[in-house]
C-alpha cells in the first residue's frame, strides 16, 4: 500500500482564502461511559491504515467555500494525484468569471502556485521543520491531510481516554479516542467504525479546531470522504471542501498534466 503523502495543494487554498462550510457543533445525544484503552488503540491502528492507503492515481471536481476574517469566498476546479512519482496538480477558478484564480503543481519535491490575477509564481521545495511549525491553521500538512480527508494525528501521542456513547443502556456505536502530546489534546469520534470528527486542542489555547467528515464511500481497501469541513474556533474561519466526479486509478497523459506554462514577465518568487 502506498503512502498518502501529505498535499501541498491545500496549503493554496489556506493561503488563499481559508475556509467555509463550516462545522456546526453536533452535540452528542447520549451519555458517554469510560472504554477500554485498548479498544482505542485498535481503532488509531485502523486511522492509521486509513492515512496510509491511496490510490495510484485520481483525479476529481473539487468546490471550496471558505470565509476568512468575515468574507466569503467560493472557488472550484481540478485536482489531479499521481504516484510514483509523486505528483499533483490543482487548478481553480472563481465560480462566477469563471476567470483562472490558481494554479498549483507539486512535482519533484518541488511547489509552484501560479497566480494570473498578481502575474506571480511562487516556487520552493516543502521544508517539513518549517511546515510543521505553524499554528494548525496554516500548518500544510495538516490543513493538506484534513482536506484530503486523511484523519489527522499529532505526533508522538498517547492514548489517554476512550468514551462509548449510549442511549437507554445500549450502545449509539459513536467512540470516542482522546489522545495527548506535549503541545495537544486530540479527541476522534468514530461512527459504527467510521471516523467522523477530529477537534484538536492546543495546550497554549492558540488552536482550537474542529474536522467533520461526510459521505464517506469505500472504494476498495480506500476510504475517501467526498466532504470535509473544519471550523477554527479561535478565528473563526471556516472551509468546506466537495469532492464530486471522482475517478481513482484514473488514465491521463502526465507529461500534460503535470505542467505549468509561464508566460514571461511573470514575477517569480523563491
Amino acid at each position: 500500500m502506498k503512502r498518502w503523502v501529505p498535499i501541498f495543494i491545500l496549503l493554496l487554498v489556506t493561503a488563499l482564502v481559508l475556509a467555509a462550510g463550516c462545522t456546526s457543533g453536533q452535540k452528542a445525544s447520549g451519555t458517554f461511559k469510560s472504554g477500554d484503552i485498548r479498544e482505542a488503540q485498535e481503532i488509531l491502528k485502523k486511522i492509521e491504515s486509513i492515512n496510509s492507503t491511496a490510490p495510484d492515481t485520481f483525479t476529481s471536481r473539487i468546490a471550496v467555500k471558505c470565509s476568512i476574517n468575515g468574507k466569503a469566498f467560493s472557488i472550484a476546479g481540478n485536482v489531479f494525484y499521481a504516484s510514483e512519482p509523486l505528483a499533483i496538480k490543482v487548478m481553480l477558478n472563481d465560480l462566477i468569471f469563471k476567470s483562472p484564480v490558481v494554479e498549483i503543481l507539486l512535482e519533484s519535491d518541488q511547489l509552484k502556485i501560479y497566480m494570473p490575477i498578481d502575474q506571480s509564481v511562487y516556487i520552493r521545495k516543502p521544508d517539513p521543520a518549517r511546515d510543521t511549525t505553524a499554528s494548525l491553521e496554516i500548518n500544510p500538512q495538516f490543513v493538506s491531510q484534513t482536506a484530503l480527508g486523511r484523519i489527522p494525528l499529532i505526533s508522538g501521542y498517547t492514548v489517554t481516554k476512550s468514551f462509548i456513547e449510549e442511549e437507554q443502556g445500549k450502545s449509539t456505536g459513536t467512540r470516542i479516542v482522546v489522545i495527548e502530546n506535549d503541545l495537544f489534546y486530540e479527541s476522534i469520534s468514530v461512527k459504527n467504525g467510521i471516523p467522523d470528527k477530529v477537534k484538536i486542542l492546543s495546550k497554549n489555547g492558540v488552536d482550537k479546531f474542529e474536522v467533520r467528515y461526510d459521505n464517506p464511500s469505500q472504494l476498495g481497501d480506500i476510504l475517501f470522504y467526498k466532504k470535509v469541513s473544519a471550523f477554527s474556533e479561535n478565528t473563526g474561519n471556516t472551509f468546506s471542501i466537495e469532492y464530486t466526479d471522482l475517478k481513482l486509478n484514473a488514465s491521463f497523459d502526465r507529461g500534460k498534466v503535470f505542467r505549468i506554462d509561464i508566460p514571461r514577465g511573470v514575477k517569480i518568487i523563491q
